[in-house]
């Protein structure tokens, strides 16, 4: 019976009562996606004209006819460096399910179509 933007505003003041008693810094500035949607969605097609990033294939159950967008990690040759992991040493699906529509496991999604009955932008 809450909306989605009731929700994430509570949990926002939570994540940051949270922050203040782990003793972290208030960040200078707290996007929010609902406020920066044109933001993330000129990021998302820079990405694709670059060629770091691609439509994953139509999954039959998302019923908006959308396509998920994922980062070609490996168009990336920094990926893995700040937190000095190398990809070739990971091993796919150890934590998370290998979703369908991505060219190689370790692409991630930065935009997923809505599914039937969810908020979508």
């Amino acid at each position: 019976g809450e909306s989605a933007e009731a929700l994430a505003r509570r949990m926002e003041v939570e994540m940051q009562k949270d922050a203040a008693a782990l003793g972290c810094a208030t960040p200078t500035c707290e996007p929010r996606v609902s406020e920066t949607m044109p933001e993330i969605l000129s990021m998302v097609k820079s990405l694709e004209e670059g060629q770091h990033a691609y439509a994953g294939a139509a999954i039959e159950s998302q019923g908006s006819g959308g396509l998920d967008v994922y980062f070609r990690v490996r168009s990336f040759s920094n990926y893995g460096r700040l937190s000095r992991c190398s990809l070739d040493g990971n091993q796919a699906g150890a934590r998370v399910e290998i979703g369908g529509g991505k060219e190689a496991p370790e692409d991630f999604a930065l935009w997923k179509a809505a599914k039937a009955g969810e908020p979508s932008w």
